[in-house]
C-alpha cells in the first residue's frame, strides 16, 4: 500500500450495527454517489469489523514514489477528498443515512 494513497471515508460511530446501518444507506446509492464522485469507488462493509469504509484509490503513488512526487501527489489526494465529500454530503447530513 505504500505505492498508493488513497481518499476515504471511515464510518465507526463505535456502534457496528450503526456502521453497518450507514454504510447500508450509502451503498444502496452508490451509483448516484459513483456519478457525483466521478468514478467508481470500493465499498468495503469490512464484515468481521466494527466499522465500514468508502473509498478512493489513486495509483498516482504513496509514500514510497519519492519526496520529489509527493506534491502531486497530496494534489491528487485533496482533489479527491474534496469530490467525495461533495459526492457524500448529500447522502450523509440530515437525511437519516
Amino acid at each position: 500500500m505504500d505505492d498508493q494513497a488513497a481518499a476515504e471515508l471511515y464510518i465507526d460511530t463505535g456502534d457496528r450495527e450503526e456502521n453497518k446501518r450507514i454504510f447500508d444507506g450509502l451503498a444502496a446509492k452508490r451509483g448516484v454517489i459513483e456519478q457525483a464522485f466521478g468514478g467508481e469507488l470500493l465499498w468495503e462493509r469490512l464484515e468481521e469489523k466494527r466499522a465500514c469504509r468508502v473509498r478512493y484509490l489513486m495509483e498516482q503513488g504513496g509514500l514510497s514514489s519519492g519526496e520529489d512526487r509527493w506534491p502531486k501527489i497530496q494534489d491528487a489526494m485533496v482533489e479527491a477528498m474534496e469530490r467525495l465529500a461533495k459526492a457524500l454530503k448529500p447522502h450523509l447530513l440530515g437525511s437519516g443515512v
